[in-house]
């Protein structure tokens, strides 16, 4: 949020909503999904695992930046869903496992942004419009609800994540470290059993 107030050029009143989706959930058949792999801005901002859920930090005025309130929209808990699915961390869990200020049921995250953008004069979304990570909420949210506003100017976050993804903590470096020796005996081992004419 201070890389956005940086990088801000808006009315000093105008409201600042970053929007970021997780990835969706995808299937071999009716009921039988791949791997989930999360989207992977989604998880590096809050760490949080499940499908179908949405990361929203909000700045009542971008004068005041990077002041924020961060929510996380996630799937409501389903007894029988998490029979088939394994169990969901719901709004509680969600804050504790994140320490988000709040956290909703995603479906209430519609009218959540059709209220916000119908209420404010000029709103800066920060999503990204250019390669969306979730394709089914790109349609349902924004495709549908930013066309009918004039008062809303669309920038892409991904760049300013990028950005602080080139800074590794102490944690990450060592965790590389650990990669990069994990791959190169994988390499040495695979080597020994080449020969000349083998590919």
């Amino acid at each position: 949020m201070e890389l956005i107030g940086r990088q801000y050029r808006g009315e000093p009143s105008g409201k600042v909503l970053v929007v970021i989706p997780s990835a969706a959930r995808s299937y071999m058949s009716s009921d039988i999904p791949y791997p989930f792999r999360q989207n992977t801005d989604f998880f590096y901002l809050c760490g949080f695992l499940e499908p179908d859920s949405v990361l929203v930090l909000e700045a009542d005025h971008a004068s005041r930046l990077p002041e924020h309130k961060s929510t996380l929209y996630v799937p409501r808990r389903d007894k029988l869903r998490e029979l088939w699915d394994g169990p969901r961390s719901g709004t509680e869990g969600a804050v504790l496992l994140t320490g988000v200020d709040s956290a909703e049921n995603n479906d209430t995250f519609g009218k959540f942004l059709e209220k916000y953008v119908d209420q404010h004069q000029f709103v800066s979304l920060w999503y990204d419009n250019t390669k969306p990570a979730n394709v089914l909420f790109h349609a349902r949210y924004i495709e549908s609800v930013l066309p009918h506003s004039r008062r809303t100017a669309t920038e892409s976050p991904r760049p300013l994540i990028q950005l602080l993804r080139l800074v590794k903590s102490p944690a990450e470096v060592e965790l590389m470290k650990k990669t990069c020796n994990i791959a190169s005996l994988s390499f040495k081992e695979v080597m020994k059993f080449t020969s000349e004419g083998v590919s």
